[in-house]
């Protein structure tokens, strides 16, 4: 028998239209900046690095990759957990996340994400230093689950808040934080294969940029929408620049892949450029997305607009 739809609740004050509390924000802008975004968008690109270099260990038998990704690792987790600390202010903050999993707290789960990450990556790092290739072999694994979780908790972090920007796609910043991460670490070792002269290994990491970095696109450009349909509105400055952005994490990469396959006597230094657009663009995008979400909270009206049902009327659940 088909469930009987729970009547509306009246809403004694009428529907919104438009008023606000003397134009005062209702929610707090988050205290992040470019410290998180630079983490974020550094954190996603070596942990998505990992899991390459762990998919591609058939086609890795003197294990550079696995090098360059445990390197890679290693490096981008000191750098972030220092930026975290800065962030927050005091050390023992850091410290004291450690102190209690809570699975339902995005960022109690980050922390032991990244402390996972920092920690298999050391250990391969360290193993890869001094010559031990079973342990770092072995530590590949856990590096690339924790590395998973670098990729795509941060997406989890922000949509989490109601900050306007950032709660109106949750599913779809998801995959925004992913396809960008993946299209990074594979840029990331492309340039390190190039360097090492295994062009035909850098070609095929291109090609899953290239495939990343389009995913990532249309992700944006369905995110865009989705924040329009639920009341977010931006200023138009803040518009071109989070356009911006995604074109050079996005688009201006695609666009370079394609004309190094196309133009096949230029491919190397179009593949240069595209992979190091790629890094690059990953962080700005981040911190585009920090900072406009930021405004958004801002904005009283974007928070109202996001709260008032679509149908005018407030439903039970």
């Amino acid at each position: 028998m088909n469930a009987v739809p729970p009547p509306p609740v009246a809403n004694p004050a009428g529907p919104w239209r438009g008023e606000t509390y003397y134009n005062v924000p209702p929610v707090r802008r988050s205290h992040w900046n470019w410290k998180v975004g630079t983490y974020i968008g550094l954190g996603g690109m070596a942990g998505a690095a990992q899991m390459l270099a762990l998919l591609a260990r058939g086609r890795d038998p003197h294990g550079a990759l696995r090098r360059q990704a445990h390197w890679l690792g290693g490096m981008v987790s000191a750098v972030g957990a220092a930026l975290l600390v800065v962030d927050l202010k005091t050390p023992h903050r850091f410290a004291n996340m450690l102190r209690i999993l809570r699975p339902t707290s995005p960022m109690s789960l980050g922390t032991w994400i990244l402390s996972g990450f920092g920690l298999a990556s050391a250990v391969g790092s360290l193993a890869e230093l001094f010559g031990a290739r079973r342990l770092a072999r072995a530590a590949q694994v856990p590096a690339a689950i924790g590395g998973a979780g670098m990729s795509v908790y941060t997406a989890a972090l922000l949509s989490a808040t109601s900050t306007p920007l950032w709660a109106a796609e949750p599913r779809v910043m998801g995959a925004r934080f992913g396809s960008a991460a993946f299209s990074a670490g594979a840029a990331a070792l492309s340039l390190g294969a190039r360097r090492r002269g295994e062009d035909a290994m850098a070609d095929r990491l291109d090609e899953v940029a290239l495939l990343s970095a389009g995913v990532g696109l249309v992700a944006s450009a369905i995110a865009e929408g989705r924040t329009v349909a639920a009341g977010v509105r931006r200023p138009a400055l803040e518009w071109a620049e989070s356009l911006g952005a995604i074109g050079l994490a996005e688009a201006l990469p695609v666009a370079g892949y394609a004309a190094a396959v196309l133009a096949p006597g230029a491919r190397r230094e179009l593949s240069l450029a595209a992979s190091l657009a790629l890094i690059f663009g990953n962080i700005v995008m981040r911190n585009e997305i920090i900072r406009t979400g930021n405004a958004s909270a801002d904005r009283p009206r974007d928070t109202f607009r996001l709260a008032q049902p679509r149908d005018g009327r407030r439903r039970l659940r």
